[in-house]
């Protein structure tokens, strides 16, 4: 396949440390305890060069390798290695930033914000959505941040996102414990295997069990059947569902 405008040879270089730039719209959270081990543990011969990006101004800016960047100026490095290319701006970078870490293991949340950065349409309409239902995506863990990217896109695939939102927000309004990733697949398990629920009676019994303890349920299942913890939460979110009901109970 022949090479796009956007997607051609890298020049090699090599670059005062000085002269680069980092992004935070888009780089992954700094891992300094990372930094530390392979600043003490260091060498050339596994030091690769750094990508980066030469915007339209001539600034430079670190697109892939923030980690060896802040290695390298730990160590008091006047110069590093790197791979450039002519950069159209942040959000250029931040979808050259995914390509670069599409099998690596980047964590979920930092490609979250790259992919938001680069406008990517899934994510922005998941965001939109979050944001509409009065929640953020955030690596905090206190309210009203939500960090669970992975069951974000999971519920929003399914169609369930709305429903997932709102029973977070109406169940356990302010509490941080029911921003997990377990509860909100727990929800989005719940909503995709009983679509068109009553979301009044939902409201009504969940209310009553506390996130902490629908986590735990959730956990507990997991430890005794070895299944998804997911199943678990939702079949727990089922069986409040069903207390006192003598007709038209779910059944999984």
């Amino acid at each position: 396949m022949k090479p796009t405008q956007r997607d051609c040879a890298l020049e090699l270089r090599q670059l005062g440390l000085e002269t680069l730039n980092v992004d935070e719209a888009y780089q992954r959270t700094l891992g300094k305890q990372l930094v530390n081990q392979i600043a003490g543990e260091f060498s050339w011969y596994a030091f690769d060069p750094i990508l980066v990006g030469k915007r339209m101004d001539r600034s430079l800016w670190v697109v892939d390798g923030q980690t060896r960047y802040a290695v390298a100026e730990l160590l008091g490095h006047v110069e590093i290695a790197t791979r450039v290319f002519d950069s159209e701006g942040k959000r250029h970078e931040a979808e050259v930033f995914l390509k670069a870490n599409t099998k690596r293991g980047v964590k979920s949340f930092d490609k979250w914000r790259a992919a938001l950065c680069a406008e990517e349409p899934e994510t922005v309409a998941i965001s939109d959505m979050v944001r509409k239902a009065g929640f953020a995506v955030s690596y905090s863990h206190s309210w009203p941040n939500l960090r669970c990217v992975s069951k974000l896109r999971d519920a929003y695939n399914s169609g369930v996102l709305p429903e997932c939102l709102t029973a977070i927000w109406r169940c356990w309004h302010g509490n941080s414990d029911a921003l997990s990733e377990v509860i909100m697949g727990a929800l989005y398990m719940f909503f995709e295997h009983f679509p068109g629920v009553d979301m009044y009676r939902c409201v009504d019994k969940w209310s009553k069990l506390s996130p902490t303890a629908l986590f735990a349920e959730s956990e507990a299942a997991k430890s005794a059947t070895g299944g998804s913890r997911y199943r678990a939460g939702a079949l727990s979110l089922m069986r409040k569902y069903n207390s006192g009901l003598r007709s038209r109970r779910l059944e999984w």
